[in-house]
Formats: C-alpha cells, structure tokens, sequence
C-alpha cells in the first residue's frame, strides 16, 4: 500500500540521516586532502586542484545542509525554530571567521594547513558515524 511504503521511506531516511552527515564531512575533508599536494609544491598550481576542491566541497555541503536543516526543525520547539536555523548560521559564521584569523598563520605552511582542516571533519565524520544510532534515537524520541 501507498502508506506502508512511505513509512518505510521514512523509517530508511530516518536511519540514514546521520550516515548521510558522516559522509558529507568525509568529502569535505577529502576536497582539503586533494588540495595537500598542491600546496606541497610550495609555489603556484593549477586552478584545477582549486576547482576540484570546491566541486568536492560543494557535494559534501549537499549532503550536510539538509540533514542539519531537517533535524533543526525536528529537535527545536515550535516557537524556537528560527532562533535554532539562525543559531546554525551563526555557527558557520563563526567558523568562517576563525578560518579567516588562522589562515594567515599558515602561509608559510600550506600544506599543514590543509591537513588540519582535513584531520579535523574526519574526526567528527568517524565519531558521527560510531554514534550514529544513539543519536538516531534522541531524534526519534
């Protein structure tokens, strides 16, 4: 029947969702991965390693906006649905900046650079991944 289809796309969307999140911060941290041998060449490289990058990034985002979208406007009381989208907004900002204030530091090592921010989502890919099921749970509950 319809319905019982729709249930079990749901129940499947519900159980993917934070896999989903892992995964998109895996190919970000690979967009930063692929830029690593670039940078080691330590003087000017193609705008392909560049456009890569960004492609790469563009597909994890795919995957990462709408999860974070969706479990906002789950998790978040009625009344509070916009102060959490904004809150994740802010977030990102925030972010932005810090990598702004940081960036310079590493001009002299760009490569490390890269890593950093290459280690650092896989960290949190993994750990989402591991907790995926609890997680899974708060949500449901």
């Amino acid at each position: 029947t319809p319905s019982n289809s729709s249930a079990a796309s749901d129940v499947y969307k519900r159980q993917n969702l934070f896999s989903r999140y892992a995964l998109g911060l895996l190919i970000v941290a690979a967009s930063y991965f692929l830029l690593m041998p670039a940078a080691a060449q330590g003087h000017g490289f193609s705008a392909m390693w560049v456009f890569g990058s960004v492609a790469l990034t563009a597909v994890g985002e795919v995957l990462i906006s709408p999860v974070t979208y969706g479990v906002t406007n789950r998790l978040a009381p009625k009344s509070f649905e916009s102060q959490m989208m904004s809150l994740w907004l802010l977030s990102n900002s925030v972010a932005q900046s810090i990598n702004a204030v940081t960036a310079p530091l590493f001009i002299s090592n760009a490569n490390l650079y890269f890593m950093i921010f290459a280690i650092i989502p896989m960290i949190f890919a993994v750990i989402l991944f591991i907790f995926r099921k609890p997680l899974l749970n708060l949500v449901e509950n």
